[in-house]
């Protein structure tokens, strides 16, 4: 099973600090993919002309294949805290996830990993706004559904660590897929988000989940707290997840999303790196 590691090319505390010799360190430190992240969308590659854009991209490719690696999925645009209230705030939105899309095939991977939209707040379960909240998620991934057909892209719906949000927990992430009942719709486990809450248990989750896993957001944490430590960190029985791999005959990326500190020097740097992929290694065997 191939190592992927979530990769920011704005974040210059982590591996965007070696400059030109970026994709190298990352494969040198053990990992063979890349969740390249596209969340940021106040960046260059929402604002360049898309001339100039797609020779940025192309660009990027070529260094990320010569240095061994490829780009297994593609994080799309999200907004902390959420900025999808009304139909402007969506509809531009929507604008940006399409450009992201487009920016993914251009990298040459599949996967798309995003969000649900939140367009009346993440404290909506329980009250007549879930089942809205529902429902404009569905009318917004039917757009997002017609863009990922037309570049050949599965939309990987992530779960999300918000206790009081209708689309978060596993269970209801795989409803509203199943719902969907697209091909192109499928899941993005995030590890942590899952526990997040209090009794779930990760490797039940995978089982459940089962075919609908396209992606993976592997990282550790404590109940109640989204931490992206690294794996053996904080809660999470990573055996039965690695059994439940198995189980789930899981052929795709192990990817990680938690990388070093930006406050270490680069040479420690790149052995807490090489210490991160060294635990993925030890879940996979």
């Amino acid at each position: 099973m191939k190592i992927g590691i979530s990769y920011d090319p704005f974040d210059t505390g982590r591996f965007a600090r070696f400059g030109e010799k970026r994709f190298a360190a990352i494969k040198a430190c053990g990992f063979d993919a890349l969740d390249y992240c596209l969340a940021q969308t106040e960046t260059a590659l929402y604002q360049a002309p898309e001339t100039e854009l797609e020779a940025l991209i192309r660009d990027e490719r070529e260094a990320i294949t010569r240095a061994g690696l490829f780009v297994s999925q593609v994080h799309g645009p999200w907004r902390c805290p959420p900025v999808d209230f009304t139909e402007e705030d969506r509809a531009e939105r929507l604008e940006k996830m399409r450009r992201s899309m487009w920016m993914t095939s251009l990298l040459g991977c599949k996967n798309w990993v995003i969000h649900p939209i939140m367009p009346l707040g993440w404290e909506e379960t329980g009250t007549a706004d879930a089942e809205k909240t529902w429902q404009m998620n569905q009318t917004f991934f039917c757009e997002l559904l017609q863009t990922a057909n037309a570049y050949d892209l599965t939309i990987c719906l992530e779960n999300m660590p918000f206790e009081k949000f209708s689309v978060s927990v596993p269970k209801t992430t795989l409803r509203f897929v199943q719902q969907m009942n697209d091909t192109r719709l499928r899941i993005c486990f995030d590890t942590g988000h899952a526990a997040f809450y209090s009794g779930e248990k990760i490797g039940e989750d995978v089982r459940a989940l089962g075919d609908k896993i396209r992606a993976f957001h592997i990282h550790d944490t404590q109940r109640g707290q989204d931490l992206h430590l690294y794996p053996f960190m904080g809660v999470i029985d990573w055996a039965d997840f690695a059994a439940a791999l198995r189980d789930i005959h899981f052929e795709g990326v192990f990817s990680l999303e938690t990388a070093p500190s930006p406050k270490l020097s680069d040479e420690l740097f790149c052995d807490s790196a090489r210490l991160l992929a060294n635990c993925a290694r030890q879940i996979i065997a």
